[in-house]
């Protein structure tokens, strides 16, 4: 193979002759097969020079031993008369290819197909070239993904129940559930029974603790207008919680395990030790037909889940905003439902708006 130094740069290709394919670096050894070379060229191939050069030794061996046997044994003599007449004209034009046209060949055929390949690949190339830039944005994606512990985002929650159903089923001691009222849970569409019925196992298992957070009725009214832009029906968020401590009490699930969050709500959740479901209120909407995001613990590793697990699950369900009930009866939950925000002294507040910064501006 010739050195091609004589093209320019642009235009300079390196053909391996032992896998036929083209470089446009002159590498030591050819990145596709390996094949070895001398110096800084491909090895020539030796083997067709070598069996033209027998051909053409046999060619004058047979006219030698024809011209010996000839005047003895006419028959045999035409028979090697022939065979050297034949093989010799083979072995010659094989050697003038392999020396003196086998290059120049090779050369304009590679020329041709550079140039082709320039014009009926470039939109191909383009193409790859784009998915190739689209591929490493996705692979720079999901590293980030990957970081905050990301296992999947889906459009409803209702796709995402079905890979927190492993994580409850599994859990041992305890489970975190944070909500307004239930309403879109405990009043399921046949998609979510399955994991009704995981949660309901988990309420009869006395080792693993269900602990829900609910909204406290005094903030519910909060939310009330808001969700009037979705919820065309008549509905009372106050007495949607209450119709839920009823149906947790049914369920088996003590007095001890509800807990009232002073707050409107901002995400509905699910919190296990290996996973957290996370789906936010949108100001407007239910939260069960918003975005949802499902996040791996890392085995407690994940500062994104421990943020999490401090500001909205067991940082909530211990701290002092929340109030409890000591049972079941109207008494107990008087106590709690009949309370406003006028009764709890939130709506008093001794800061008032400095507008003298107006003239300021």
């Amino acid at each position: 193979m010739k050195n091609h130094s004589d093209q320019s740069p642009e235009k300079q290709i390196h053909f391996c002759p032992h896998c036929e394919r083209i470089h446009e670096k002159d590498h030591r050894y050819c990145p596709s097969c390996g094949y070895k070379r001398r110096g800084f060229h491909f090895e020539p191939l030796r083997g067709f020079t070598i069996l033209y050069l027998m051909l053409l030794i046999m060619s004058a061996a047979f006219f030698i031993i024809g011209f010996k046997v000839f005047e003895a044994d006419d028959p045999l003599g035409d028979i090697l008369f022939s065979l050297g007449t034949a093989l010799g004209p083979i072995a010659l034009i094989g050697l003038v290819y392999e020396y003196l046209l086998k290059d120049s060949l090779r050369e304009a055929a590679l020329r041709s197909y550079s140039e082709f390949s320039e014009t009926a690949f470039q939109k191909s190339i383009d193409q790859l070239s784009v998915q190739s830039d689209t591929l490493e944005d996705l692979t720079k994606r999901l590293l980030h993904i990957g970081k905050v512990g990301l296992i999947g985002a889906f459009p409803e929650r209702r796709y995402a129940f079905p890979y927190i159903e492993d994580a409850i089923a599994s859990e041992e001691k305890e489970i975190f559930i944070v909500g307004t009222s239930f309403r879109g849970l405990l009043w399921p569409t046949p998609g979510e029974e399955r994991l009704m019925r995981r949660i309901s196992e988990k309420i009869k298992d006395s080792d693993c603790e269900v602990r829900f957070i609910l909204t406290h009725p005094a903030f519910a009214h909060l939310r009330q207008s808001l969700e009037v832009v979705q919820r065309r029906e008549t509905f009372h968020i106050a007495q949607e919680i209450l119709e839920t401590v009823t149906i947790l009490k049914n369920s088996g699930v003590p007095c001890h395990n509800i807990r009232f969050v002073r707050g409107t709500p901002t995400i509905f959740g699910f919190m296990t030790q290996k996973m957290m479901l996370l789906n936010p209120y949108p100001l407007q909407l239910q939260a069960f037909t918003s975005l949802t995001f499902i996040l791996d613990s890392k085995n407690g590793e994940n500062p994104v889940y421990r943020a999490f697990e401090r500001a909205h699950f067991r940082g909530v369900w211990d701290g002092r905003n929340v109030d409890t009930i000591n049972g079941f009866d109207i008494v107990s939950l008087q106590k709690v439902f009949d309370q406003s925000l006028e009764s709890m002294q939130l709506c008093v507040s001794g800061k008032r708006i400095n507008y003298d910064i107006i003239d300021e501006l």
